[in-house]
């Protein structure tokens, strides 16, 4: 009984075998022409079908063709047109496509691949028309181009597909799309994905190249929309650590198509390196792109996560792109990277309301930037958001001389950002007609810097917090021509370090120009300065500080001016509430130069205003003073006159005015030879101290102090003076310890400023008596010293007329 079963068994099994192999030959032996329905059952194919006609096959719950690795599966001619459905095409291998070759006209429906083989296109090579729907191709390799479709025509459709584990593998040569090679114009890839597909060069010299771990397209007009591309890469292995690599890289994708299009696209965890002799993974050394490389490209609510190469996500060789609504989280790049994010070599870019979040890598000075433009122009940037990154840098064109003059205007606008605790904000170099505007500066090292260029315009922008040493920490500014007006500068700190000379603070300038840096109508509040920098500190150019406000600034060791050699022009600001220097130099270099101080306000300031300071080649003239010569004559009898009245003035200062101390503080005294016209003290400053002028233009009252008042009615060092005064032994009619009385006095100081004098001591009613009497003598003295001096002038004047009538 048990062999009669066992012969039974294998009578069975020797009827299905025939019965698969009929199947096998009824696929091989006869050019398919009509409809055909397979059942669930795996079939083998020795040969390779023609398809001359138009076939469909289909099965209802997924059979599976596979050659064993031998050869192609389907050959579809010129004429043949084959629909493909619900199938699963295995172990096929060939040159041009493992599973299907393809001239005619091919459509799969829910089809899928799995390892196939070839040396052009590891599933399909495609020479003719072909349209993709939900079909999924699986760990197929190829040692060229096209890990799982190697495609040649125009209008390719992959639709609802999956593409996995695909790879293209070669030994130190050219290797392109680890999942899909496109030549094709106007290739489309929508709601698709692209998981861990792949080059790998298993001897990487330098010559070895690889474009496009899961897409290569060398079409034009590529659209990508709505696909994920995830953990796709570009390996290599060699024994050299120092190899360089020698052409541009895009793990996810690469296309030198003339215009892309991507929109609603995921790229996720994509990345290039190299593995050394030690199994030791390194980033390559040249130019390895970790997403998307690409000419004209419109890119719109794309995400880019976690990618890491050696250069950017983004890389953008071409003109007239516009990149909006895209996020960028947590990617990196070398620390010789050209940026983090976006590259664009090119011009007329858009970049609009795109999100750059903790990109790190690059050099932190210039190239970590998260969007870097080279030789552009006509950029707009707005409304972008920068965190824990650099933002944006610009290099543009430059001619060799004069050395930091541009050729090419930029025309590039930069407005409505916000730039959140970067190294650096926005850097610029070689950049000209550039327009930054109504910007927001968090808790940057350097909001601003630049680098040669011109026609810079800084208006309307926030800075807020940010700490940097030996840089300007809200502008860093080497260019000429440049407008900085409408600021808010709130918080901010500066350290000079180590450094002498001027650098760093808020804003610091230096150019070799003597262009004009406008700095008008800012607001300077709750700054702080270490150690030699200035608010404002400048170098070489001409430099204009009007109508600015500075208040609740903290100096410590540093100034609100800080000026190397600089032409400066200071009008019409008010500064109030600050402590420290007002100006100041370093004392062995350098010196102010043509300075004019004019209609400022000073209240509440603490501290000297001038320090270590040289004034040189100053020239003032008195306010509504003709200080001019006709001719060559000169009136020996006027310069008389005006010797007379400068003595009897000088003998009563001297005779009435307190000793100087060596170092006063809390007093007022104007530096030698510079123009200072029209402003107001508060708290009494110290103007000079230990200061020098050398090679001015020495003429009478070449001070210009006029119209200048200082405001004393709070802690003012006045009433130490008038204290003095009332003290001293030499003064008439004033015994010590009895002071002016205060409550009814005023004493009039600069241009007839009133200042109320304390009582700070104790006195008797025959004290009291005592002073009136001595106060009444001193103002009868001073009459007749007055009608003296009116009687000589009147004199001389009638001398003068004399004169000039003979």
């Amino acid at each position: 009984m048990d062999c009669k079963l066992k012969f039974l068994f294998l009578g069975l099994l020797f009827v299905l075998c025939i019965n698969s192999v009929s199947a096998v030959d009824s696929l091989n032996n006869m050019t398919l022409d009509s409809n055909v329905v397979l059942d669930d059952s795996n079939y083998i194919v020795d040969n390779t079908i023609l398809i001359d006609d138009d076939v469909s096959i289909s099965s209802e719950n997924g059979a599976t063709i596979s050659a064993n690795n031998k050869n192609t599966i389907f050959n579809i001619s010129s004429n043949g047109k084959l629909t493909l459905s619900n199938l699963n095409l295995t172990n096929a291998k060939g040159i041009n496509g493992g599973a299907i070759y393809n001239e005619g006209t091919l459509i799969l429906n829910n089809c899928t691949f799995v390892n196939n083989k070839a040396t052009f296109g590891g599933a399909i090579y495609n020479n003719g028309t072909m349209i993709l729907n939900n079909c999924t191709f699986e760990s197929n390799t190829v040692s060229v181009s096209g890990g799982a479709i190697y495609n040649l025509q125009d209008n390719l459709i992959i639709q609802n597909s999956y593409f996995a584990n695909n790879l293209g593998t070669i030994r130190n040569g050219e290797l392109k799309g680890g999942a899909v090679f496109n030549s094709g114009f106007n290739l489309k890839v929508i709601n698709s994905k692209f998981v861990h597909n792949g080059l790998y060069n298993k001897d990487w010299y330098e010559n070895g190249i690889q474009y496009g771990g899961a897409i290569y397209d060398c079409g034009g007009n590529l659209t990508v929309g709505n696909s994920v591309f995830g953990k796709n890469f570009i390996y290599g292995y060699t024994k050299n650590q120092g190899t360089q690599l020698n052409w541009k890289y895009a793990s996810a994708i690469y296309t030198i198509s003339p215009e892309s299009t991507l929109i609603n696209n995921l790229f996720d965890s994509n990345e290039i390196y190299s593995m050394a002799s030690s199994y030791l993974k390194l980033k390559i050394s040249n130019e390895g792109l970790s997403s998307v490389y690409t000419l004209k490209v419109t890119a719109i609510n794309n995400t880019f996560l976690n990618n890491s190469a050696y250069n950017p996500v983004l890389y953008i060789v071409g003109n007239n792109s516009y990149i909006a609504n895209n996020y960028f989280l947590n990617n990196s790049a070398s620390k010789h990277s050209l940026g983090i994010s976006i590259y664009v070599r090119g011009h007329s870019t858009v970049f609009f309301n795109n999100t750059f979040i903790n990109n790190t890598g690059g050099n932190k000075m210039l190239d970590g930037a998260n969007i870097f433009i080279s030789k552009g122009g006509h950029e707009v940037i707005e409304y972008n958001y920068f965190e824990n990154g650099n933002g944006i840098a610009y290099e543009g064109f430059l001619e060799a001389f004069p050395e930091n003059y541009v050729t090419e205007e930029s025309n590039v606008t930069i407005r409505n950002n916000i730039f959140n605790n970067s190294f650096i904000g926005i850097y610029l170099h070689n950049a000209s007609m550039v327009n930054i505007d109504s910007n927001i500066f968090i808790n940057n090292s350097m909001g601003i810097h630049t680098y040669i260029g011109n026609d810079l315009n800084i208006t309307n922008n926030y800075f807020k917090g940010g700490n940097s040493v030996n840089f300007g920490t809200g502008i860093d500014l080497n260019t000429n021509r440049t407008l900085i007006k409408g600021n808010i500068f709130d918080g901010l700190k500066s350290n000079m370090g180590d450094i002498k000379g001027s650098c760093g603070g808020i804003i610091f300038i230096k150019s070799h120009y003597d262009d004009e840096v406008v700095i008008e109508g800012n607001f300077f509040i709750n700054n702080e300065i270490f150690n030699r920098s200035g608010l404002i500190s400048a170098s070489m150019p001409t430099v204009k500080v009007s109508n600015n406000y500075f208040g609740n600034n903290t100096l410590n060791g540093g100034s609100v001016f800080d000026l190397d050699n600089s032409k400066f022009e200071i009008i019409g600001n008010i500064i109030e509430n600050t402590m420290g220097l007002l100006f100041k130099t370093d004392s062995d270099f350098y010196y102010f130069n043509d300075v004019i101080f004019g209609e400022n306000q000073i209240t509440d300031y603490t501290g000297n205003i001038q320090d270590y300071t040289q004034f040189k080649n100053n020239a003032s003239t008195l306010k509504d003073y003709a200080n001019e010569k006709y001719g060559d004559d000169s009136n020996p009898i006027f310069d008389m006159i005006q010797e007379i009245i400068k003595n009897i003035f000088d003998s009563f200062n001297k005779k009435y005015q307190p000793p100087v101390e060596d170092k006063p503080s809390n007093s007022t005294d104007v530096p030698d030879n510079s123009t200072v016209v029209d402003n107001s003290t508060s708290n009494g400053t110290d103007i000079s101290d230990n200061s020098t002028s050398e090679n001015n233009n020495k003429n009478h009252n070449e001070d210009n102090i006029e119209s200048n008042s200082t405001d004393s009615s709070i802690n003012s060092d006045v009433d130490d003076i008038l204290d003095k005064l009332t003290s001293s032994k030499e003064t008439p009619g004033c015994d010590s310890g009895n002071p002016i009385e205060s409550k009814s006095t005023k004493s009039n100081v600069g241009a007839g400023q009133s200042i109320p004098i304390s009582n700070s001591h104790s006195s008797s009613p025959k004290a009291h008596e005592i002073e009136k009497s001595n106060v009444s003598k001193n103002i009868e003295n001073n009459n007749y010293l007055i009608l003296i001096i009116v009687v000589i002038i009147a004199i001389f004047a009638l001398l003068a007329i004399g004169y000039k009538k003979k």
